[in-house]
């Protein structure tokens, strides 16, 4: 019986480091979400002949072969050309598709090609999907048994095909797994350190999966069970959350940034940052989370001294004596914030991103963190590490964010 799925990520660029590929991480999120496992990927070249082997090799032993890529108008798009060889099937041209690239050109300005109309081909008997993010249609048929879906390599235009057709498509189609999963998101501790505290549940749940999977600056940890009921995973996801304490700060897909802005909207509380060695990162993570605009109230950054005495009210005399990296001037940044606005939650960030401008008291990494409400500011010192600049600017990001969520429990 054919079982799983293959993922084949096509296209030469996702071989020689011109494109990183994104669409083999989403695929597995997405059957996991589904309770169908992903039993193997691969990246291939443009390579005709390759790829009709891999196509024919892969329908063989899986319920569903899905492929990315090489749906493109120029010639060295080929996944139609192997499709149409791999499983001899004539491909035949959408009048359908043929439209809606035309309709597509119109509505983006740009000019609708005869080349494009390459895209309209389609393996007779397939059902086609239209594309509401590109041009390239999405393609399914069924051989000897096996699904066959071909999407376009953009991962936006993917996702979008993926969730307005081939989910739906999975539910019906593929719903007899009784596989069962969660995930826990984690800060603070490195994936050893998380191990070791959920080193009791292994042996307790012995039919239940703990993966690992690291993704800077958090780690994310996978419960998965084939046979165990749902009942007995979320038995062992609240252990597990018992076990990591304030470390574990949600159940689920959201953010970090995405559940303090719900804490605050349920709460009917607002938000208020002053940022420096971020340099607004704080406050573009916050903005880009849909409904923000109901508990976010704004943001100040204040990279130079000049900025922090003159926007934030920072004492010159603070400055001098403390230097900007310190948690005296994380307080009054914390202070000036919220003398704009008196009713929120103020957060302040300042540190060293390096490469330059350590010192020996202050080496790079060292970062300064200020929160307050009301009458009452608290401030803190860290050392993060030597890390490349955006990554230290993102760890601090979280950690502010990660001390608001604790103060905000409480």
């Amino acid at each position: 019986m054919k079982q799983g799925a293959f993922f084949l990520a096509i296209g030469d660029e996702l071989l020689d480091g011109r494109v990183q590929d994104k669409n083999i991480h989403y695929a597995g999120q997405i059957l996991g979400s589904l309770g169908m496992e992903l039993k193997g990927a691969q990246v291939f070249p443009d390579d005709v002949d390759t790829l009709i082997e891999v196509m024919q090799q892969a329908t063989k032993t899986h319920a569903l072969l899905w492929v990315s890529g090489g749906l493109g108008p120029t010639d060295d798009d080929k996944t139609l050309d192997v499709l149409s060889r791999a499983f001899d099937v004539p491909l035949e041209e959408s009048i359908e598709v043929k439209s809606h690239i035309a309709a597509m050109a119109q509505a983006t300005g740009l000019p609708n090609l005869d080349r494009h109309n390459r895209q309209a081909r389609v393996p007779k008997g397939a059902v086609h999907w239209l594309n509401g993010a590109g041009t390239a249609p999405g393609i399914l048929f069924t051989y000897e048994g096996t699904d066959v879906v071909c999407m376009p390599g953009v991962p936006r235009e993917l996702q979008w095909l993926t969730q307005h057709h081939l989910v739906p498509r999975l539910k019906s189609n593929h719903s007899q797994s009784t596989v069962h999963s969660e995930v826990l998101r984690c800060f603070g501790l490195p994936e050893a350190g998380l191990a070791q505290l959920l080193e009791p549940l292994v042996t307790e749940f012995p039919n239940i999966k703990i993966q690992y999977r690291p993704t800077f600056p958090e780690t994310i940890v996978r419960f998965i069970s084939k046979e165990a009921e749902g009942d007995e995973l979320q038995t062992a996801i609240g252990k597990a959350q018992s076990l990591l304490g304030k470390t574990c700060y949600g159940v689920g897909t959201a953010s970090l940034e995405e559940r303090v802005i719900q804490k605050l909207r349920e709460r009917g509380e607002h938000l208020l940052v002053a940022e420096s060695c971020t340099g607004g990162l704080l406050a573009q993570r916050l903005s880009a989370i849909p409904g923000a605009s109901k508990c976010f109230w704004g943001g100040v950054v204040t990279y130079d001294n000049t900025a922090k005495t003159q926007l934030l009210k920072v004492q010159d005399a603070t400055l001098q004596r403390e230097g900007a990296v310190s948690e005296a001037v994380a307080g009054e940044m914390v202070q000036g914030a919220l003398a704009l606005h008196d009713e929120s939650w103020a957060l302040s960030v300042t540190g060293i991103a390096g490469p330059d401008g350590g010192t020996p008291d202050k080496p790079v990494g060292t970062v300064c963190f200020g929160i307050g409400k009301g009458d009452w500011v608290k401030t803190k010192r860290r050392q993060l590490g030597q890390w490349p600049r955006a990554q230290l600017q993102l760890l601090s990001v979280h950690v502010a964010l990660h001390w608001l969520r604790r103060e905000i429990d409480g």
